[in-house]
């Protein structure tokens, strides 16, 4: 009789045992659990009382973004992958977990209604349109536009009105089509910079301005603005002493591009005037003043008892220079050329007045009409090794004398 063997017992194979689950998806899932029997404890009594409704939403709502946040830590911890890691021989490995940033959340940008009274430093976050006067600044508070437009409708007041404050600023504006752009009334100390004043005034009767600055304003500052085409002036400054304005441009205003009136001890530096209706550049009963380093492309008029002034490194182009009415100004190192069949250089009822080291180029060539420089009305004046306009000539009337040195 033949025994069938006895098969052997073949050992199964036990695969090797899953990691355990990391800690904090464990501790996820507890919390989970946690906020799933909050809810069901207070259920019952929220149908009956809203307060503990709203606490047992809360609680949930604070165990689900924690169960949420500890979650997604544990996964991403679990998801990086082999290449992400760096190890050093003899040194563990690390992982690099990438960078979540967190992005703010957005608004609606902030519209400031029309004719409010600033109080305190602001941002414009949208372009305003006003019927009437837009902004008014309370004392040394800030007003940044951002670039923003303040518009008028035309017939609209003032753009931005600073009356009788010290200390403000305004800066990166652009104010447009109101009767006045920005007007500065007594006070001291304001600063308006690398903003834009264009197409105010009225179109009509060429009033009003694109800057304003009188009623006794000190120390006004001006700088790195444009003013373009203002139906009335570009800038009108009277009474306003002790002012700074450097390096602003001015171009295509209806009346004066610059003018300034009743004023003393101003400083005026590296402006550019160009195409303006009337003067480039109108100086009326201003003493004690400095202009430096300006290039105006128009007519340049010193008028009406203005005096003490010191006008260097001015470049005129196009046009002539006029002094009417006024003593004792200096003209240093000034440039007066391309006036063309004009007087480069008029002097009228003036006396005491000096120029010297002067460039005078272009005036009147082929013309017997017309003179490279004029003297009227019985004054002295003196002029210091100033180059001679070619073909233009010398020409004193009424007893008018002019020394040459």
């Amino acid at each position: 009789m033949q025994i069938a063997p006895i098969p052997r017992r073949i050992k199964p194979e036990i695969s090797p045992s899953k990691p355990p689950l990391p800690r904090r998806i464990l501790a996820g899932w507890g919390l989970l659990s946690l906020c799933l029997l909050v809810v069901y404890i207070f259920l019952p009594f929220a149908y009956h009382d809203p307060a503990i409704s709203g606490v047992a939403g809360s609680l949930s709502a604070r165990f689900i973004r924690g169960w949420g946040v500890v979650t997604h830590l544990a996964v991403r911890d679990a998801a990086v992958p082999p290449e992400a890691t760096s190890s050093t021989p003899g040194q563990p490995a690390t992982s690099t977990p990438p960078i979540f940033v967190e992005q703010p959340p957005t608004r609606p940008p902030v519209h400031i209604p029309c004719g409010t009274r600033l109080s305190k430093d602001t941002t414009l976050e949208a372009d305003m349109q006003c019927p009437d006067t837009a902004l008014t600044l309370a004392g040394g508070i800030t007003l940044d536009c951002d670039s923003y437009r303040i518009r008028g409708t035309g017939k609209a007041e003032i753009g931005i009105l600073i009356s009788n404050v010290s200390g403000a600023v305004v800066r990166n504006c652009v104010v447009e089509e109101f009767l006045e752009g920005i007007v500065v009334r007594g006070g001291a100390d304001t600063t308006i910079s690398d903003s834009k004043m264009e197409k105010n005034g009225d179109a009509g009767t060429h009033t009003g301005q694109g800057m304003r600055i009188d009623g006794g304003a000190e120390r006004i500052t001006v700088i790195g603005n444009t003013f373009r085409e203002n139906y009335g002036d570009g800038i009108q400054v009277s009474d306003a002493p002790r002012g700074l304005f450097r390096g602003n441009e001015f171009v295509k205003n209806v009346s004066e591009n610059i003018l300034v009136l009743n004023s003393r001890e101003q400083t005026w530096e590296e402006n550019t005037s160009a195409e303006s209706g009337e003067n480039a550049l109108y100086v009326k009963n201003v003493q004690g003043s400095r202009f430096a380093g300006g290039i105006y492309e128009g007519r340049v008029t010193i008028a009406n008892n203005t005096s003490g002034n010191i006008f260097s490194q001015e470049t005129i182009d196009g046009a002539r220079l006029i002094v009417t009415d006024s003593a004792n100004n200096t003209f240093a190192n000034i440039s007066i050329s391309g006036a063309g069949g004009n007087t480069c250089l008029q002097f009228k009822n003036a006396s005491g007045n000096v120029v010297k080291d002067g460039t005078l180029a272009s005036c009147a060539p082929d013309s017997v009409l017309a003179d490279g420089i004029s003297a009227s009305g019985g004054d002295t004046n003196t002029l210091i090794r100033v180059e001679f306009p070619r073909g233009g000539k010398v020409a004193e009337r009424n007893g008018a004398h002019i020394i040459i040195e």
